[in-house]
């Protein structure tokens, strides 16, 4: 279940990540916030003091919103990037793969078709035939 209504909605899968780094952030800003109004500000009033917290404590909401909206689409992104290359190192090494095998089938068969030549040129010349190549032959080629 990945329905969005916007841009800005949270996929239904990272909503547990979303709230979790949101509420994170934004009780970090708050706590900010009371030290920087409530501690360094002694001479407002205690109203004052309240009142600029609320009004503070909105900006640091939408920026925590933003926040946890932007860490989870980019976890999002690096799983799908993530898969993606997983999907062309493996379609990679199947081409690797099947280029080597046809590489090594060349090298066998010349490897036959080179002691066929010297077979028959032996039989020709009344010698005895070379032995007939084996797999191991082909390390020391």
């Amino acid at each position: 279940m990945d329905d969005r209504e916007s841009i800005w909605s949270v996929a239904w899968r990272a909503r547990n990540l979303y709230f979790s780094l949101f509420i994170i952030q934004y009780l970090a800003g708050v706590v900010l916030l009371i030290y920087q109004e409530a501690l360094r500000n002694r001479s407002d009033s205690v109203t004052e003091t309240l009142i600029a917290i609320w009004q503070g404590s909105a900006p640091i909401a939408i920026t925590s919103a933003a926040n946890s909206l932007f860490i989870t689409e980019l976890g999002r992104m690096l799983m799908v990037l993530a898969d993606s290359l997983e999907k062309y190192l493996e379609r990679r090494r199947e081409r690797r793969l099947a280029e080597a095998t046809a590489k090594g089938r060349t090298e066998v068969y010349q490897m036959w078709e080179t002691w066929n030549e010297q077979r028959i040129a032996a039989e020709a010349e009344g010698k005895e035939p070379p032995p007939p190549p084996s797999l191991d032959d082909t390390d020391e080629a």
